[in-house]
């Protein structure tokens, strides 16, 4: 366990592959831009990229967002356990919070929002648009800011809507989250009309 922890320190401090601040695009980096593009440009094998995707969990800035563009995730969905994104604004609150858990029978999709630090009441769409059986494939979601609420699909397919709660907007989303397990490999994330 030891040689471990000392093998894992060493590449973290030996490795400049991998500076959080590279993913964070700052608002001057921004303006004028229509698209925004979180991508691992990086030719690490998958166990690489795993390993530091569980060190930093990205934080993505997203520009203002309007009325008609989508956020589009990129993925491999993990063969098991659960995986979350989060839509959170300035004050730290989350607009929306997309976690899907895989089971061995299953899943499910759980939707919510926090607000001052406490968790409001969770959203479980019927359904799961995700891959059966345990089987890792890339997924994209796409989630479409919308006047009242966002709309949210799976690999093109409608699967949920998430009505804004007393106080979260897209107005208000600042930044994005992600956290997930080492086998669900983060491919990109996109703003676009």
């Amino acid at each position: 366990m030891l040689v471990v922890i000392l093998v894992a320190v060493a590449l973290v401090a030996a490795s400049s592959a991998w500076p959080p601040e590279r993913y964070l695009p700052t608002d001057a980096s921004l303006q004028g831009i229509q698209e925004m593009e979180y991508k691992d440009h990086y030719a690490m094998e998958d166990r690489y990229a795993a390993f530091f995707q569980g060190l930093f969990d990205p934080v993505i800035t997203v520009p203002s967002l309007k009325i008609g563009q989508t956020i589009e995730v990129v993925f491999k969905n993990p063969p098991t356990g659960y995986l979350s994104f989060n839509l959170v604004t300035a004050a730290s609150d989350v607009a929306l919070h997309f976690n899907p858990h895989y089971t061995d029978d299953g899943g499910y999709v759980v939707l919510n929002s926090l607000i001052h630090g406490a968790w409001q009441e969770e959203e479980k769409p019927t359904g799961y648009p995700f891959p059966a059986d345990n089987v890792q494939t890339m997924v994209t979601v796409h989630i479409t800011v919308g006047q009242s609420k966002f709309t949210i699909s799976v690999n093109g397919i409608e699967f949920a809507t998430f009505n804004y709660r007393p106080g979260l907007s897209y107005e208000t989303v600042r930044h994005m989250t992600w956290n997930a397990p080492s086998e669900a490999i983060l491919e990109s994330i996109k703003i676009k009309f």
